[in-house]
Formats: C-alpha cells, sequence, structure tokens
C-alpha cells in the first residue's frame, strides 16, 4: 500500500507555492516550500520511545541520519535573507539525500 494521501497532500503544497510565487512575484513577494524528512524533535522522540534502532529505521537517507532542528531553520533563515533574493516558487528538501534515495530505488526495481 502506497500513502497516496501523503504524496498528493505535498504535491499540491509545492503547485499551491508555484502558484503563489508566480501570483505574488510582482509585488516583490518571494514564496518558497520547505520540505524537511526525518528531524530530531520532541515530537519524533516521543512517536519512537522506546523503540529500539529508531534512528536507523530512519536514517535510510543518503547522509544516513536523521537531521537536527536547526539545520531546517538555517534553511528557513537563508531564504529570508537577501542571499536568497532571487528564488522563488522553489520545494526545496532538507532531508539529507531522503528523495534522492526514492528516486534512486524506484530505478533500480526489476520490471515483471
Amino acid at each position: 500500500m502506497s500513502n497516496t494521501s501523503y504524496h498528493v497532500g505535498k504535491h499540491g503544497v509545492i503547485g499551491m507555492t508555484k502558484n503563489a510565487a508566480i501570483a505574488y512575484g510582482p509585488s516583490g513577494l518571494r514564496v518558497n516550500a520547505v520540505c524537511p524528512g526525518a528531524i530530531e524533535t520532541p515530537g519524533l522522540l516521543a512517536n519512537f520511545s522506546g523503540v529500539e534502532g529508531w534512528q536507523q529505521m530512519l536514517s535510510h537517507a543518503a547522509l544516513e541520519r536523521v537531521a537536527q532542528p536547526r539545520e531546517v531553520a538555517e534553511l528557513a533563515v537563508w531564504l529570508c535573507s537577501e542571499r536568497a533574493s532571487f528564488i522563488t516558487g522553489m520545494a526545496i528538501p532538507v532531508d539529507g539525500g531522503t528523495s534522492a534515495f526514492a528516486v534512486r530505488v524506484g530505478s533500480m526495481r526489476v520490471k515483471n
């Protein structure tokens, strides 16, 4: 079973981001989506409380670890800065390569 609802929701956010960037760009507003992967937050820790090896379960990204909240915050701060002044309409993953990993695994599947 796939995560259809999750994927539909994620693609909806990405589509809204692109549309908002087009709509509000002429007014000087930039719109981007930050797409985090597994982040070591109190909520994540509570969900996996008592689960042996939870970090290994979630560290299937290319960097083989979960992120710290500051790593997502640093992207958000950068996007708000003048250094990112020409970036709009983008969905930027902060997932340690999880999205790249999913593509790689999908491309390696054997077709029957």
